[in-house]
């Protein structure tokens, strides 16, 4: 599996990602449509641990802080 972040910033002070689990039984593999994943790393998000709501629709939404995932420039929700 091939990952790749990007982040807007001075370079050399981007995220690192360690790796991507299945949220289930966080092991590594391939990603399916609709799995809920885990990505580990440094400098993924805020430094300080951030809350999210329930929308009005009952979704949560697609970013958090500033901080969002997308594959192939499609946003993860």
């Amino acid at each position: 599996m091939s990952v790749s972040v990007s982040q807007a910033g001075a370079p050399g002070t981007g995220p690192s990602i360690a790796a991507v689990t299945n949220g289930a039984s966080n092991l590594t593999g391939p990603i399916a449509p609709g799995e809920i994943i885990v990505i580990y790393g440094s400098g993924l998000g805020p430094a300080q641990i951030t809350q999210t709501r329930l929308g009005d629709d009952g979704r949560f939404g697609t970013q958090l802080a500033g901080t969002s995932v997308q594959f192939n420039g499609i946003a993860a929700g």
